[in-house]
C-alpha cells in the first residue's frame, strides 16, 4: 500500500469523471442525464408492473407499498427540482419579513426528506418478504 498518495474517505478507490471539457454547460448536461435516468426508471417500473400483472405467479405481484414509494420519490424529486437556486442562497437568515431564503430552505428540507423517505422505503419494501 502506498502511503504517500492521498486517500479518500473510501477502501475502494472511486472512479472520477472528468467532465471539465463541458465548461458552463456540465450543470446542463446532469441535469438532463438524472432526468433521463429518472424517466427511465419509471419505464422499467411501469414496464415491471404490466408484465407482473400478465403473468400467471401471484407472488411476484407489485402491492401498494410500491406504488407509495415511487410517488413519493417523484414528488420529492418535483420539490427540488422547482426551486429557485438563487432562493435557496439567500444572504439573510432571519425569519421576518418579506425574505423568501427561509422559505425555499424548508420547502428543500421537505423534498430532499421527503426523497430519503422514499429511498428508505424502497429498500424496506424490497427486503421485506411476506410471502
Amino acid at each position: 500500500m502506498e502511503f504517500d498518495k492521498p486517500r479518500g474517505p473510501f477502501i475502494c478507490p472511486m472512479p472520477s469523471f472528468d467532465l471539465r471539457f463541458l465548461g458552463n454547460k456540465r450543470r446542463n448536461f446532469l441535469v438532463y442525464l438524472s432526468g433521463i435516468l429518472f424517466a427511465i426508471s419509471w419505464w422499467v417500473f411501469i414496464d415491471a408492473i404490466v408484465s407482473s400483472h400478465l403473468s400467471s405467479d401471484t407472488q411476484s405481484r407489485p402491492y401498494i407499498e410500491d406504488y407509495i414509494v415511487g410517488s413519493i420519490s417523484t414528488i420529492g424529486m418535483s420539490i427540488v427540482n422547482s426551486l429557485d437556486p438563487s432562493l435557496i442562497k439567500g444572504e439573510s437568515f432571519t425569519y421576518s419579513g418579506s425574505s423568501l431564503a427561509w422559505k425555499a430552505r424548508l420547502i428543500l428540507f421537505f423534498g430532499i426528506t421527503a426523497n430519503a423517505g422514499a429511498c428508505i422505503g424502497a429498500i424496506v419494501s424490497f427486503f421485506s418478504n411476506d410471502n
